[in-house]
Formats: C-alpha cells, sequence, structure tokens
C-alpha cells in the first residue's frame, strides 16, 4: 500500500512539474557564395530540435574559439507564440518550429568563418533558466 502511494504522489508531481526545454540534434550546414559587388558571403544553416519551445524566450548560438564562449560572435534570438505556432525571429525573419524542428540561418564573415571553431547552442527562459547546450566542433 505504501509503495502505492509513493507511486502515485510521484505521477502526480510529474504531471504538474514544469516542463522543461529540451535541445537534440544539432547540425551545420555552410553555404558560401561569392558575388562581384560584396565577395564572399558564409550562411551557416543552424538546424535543431527544440521540445517545448513555447516555454522558452530565447535561443541562444554562440561562435566561438573554444566550447561554450561566445568570443567570435554571439547570436540572440527571439522565439515568439502566434495562436499555436512557435516562431523563431531573427534577422527580419520569423521561422516556424514544426514538428519540433527549427533552424537559423546566420551570416558569417569570412574571418568570423575562419575564428570560430565551436558553436554552442541552448535555450533561455524568462526567468533566466537555461536548457541543455549542445556543442558543434567545425
Amino acid at each position: 500500500m505504501k509503495k502505492f502511494f509513493f507511486i502515485s504522489i510521484l505521477c502526480v508531481l510529474a504531471f504538474y512539474a514544469p516542463a522543461q526545454i529540451k535541445l537534440l540534434d544539432l547540425s551545420v550546414i555552410p553555404n558560401v557564395s561569392t558575388d562581384s559587388s560584396s565577395g564572399t558571403n558564409i550562411i551557416m544553416d543552424v538546424r535543431f530540435k527544440v521540445k517545448n519551445a513555447a516555454e522558452a524566450e530565447k535561443i541562444i548560438i554562440w561562435f566561438g574559439s573554444q566550447v561554450n564562449t561566445n568570443d567570435v560572435l554571439n547570436i540572440e534570438a527571439s522565439i515568439i507564440q502566434n495562436g499555436t505556432e512557435v516562431l523563431i525571429n531573427y534577422n527580419g525573419l520569423s521561422i516556424p518550429v514544426r514538428n519540433y524542428g527549427a533552424e537559423i540561418k546566420v551570416p558569417l564573415t569570412v574571418f568570423q568563418n575562419s575564428a570560430y571553431h565551436y558553436i554552442t547552442l541552448f535555450a533561455k527562459k524568462a526567468d533566466g533558466t537555461e536548457s541543455n547546450r549542445l556543442s558543434f566542433i567545425k
């Protein structure tokens, strides 16, 4: 009887626990193009999956020389909810999160592209708590 009561309490607590943001499957796809007027353009297509995206206030992407650093570039993309749709706003674009899948296109200079060795991705809630961190090694 005590076991049943204990398990029942755990189930109730788990049901009412706040949803945690979870990031998965980070991949980065570089897109390099050259034109005569602006030279070389580098767009990094940062793709990932996010569980409970509506709980987050922003997605943070750090390009750094070491893991968990932003000494090359610091990106903050805001998350908004439009009805039932969750959108990531960055660089004037609103990208929907579909089936947990999300992507952010980050423009880099040639210098930034050569200077970074790691990309760190995480989400932040309005209260400042952070999700898990994912790292990508160049």
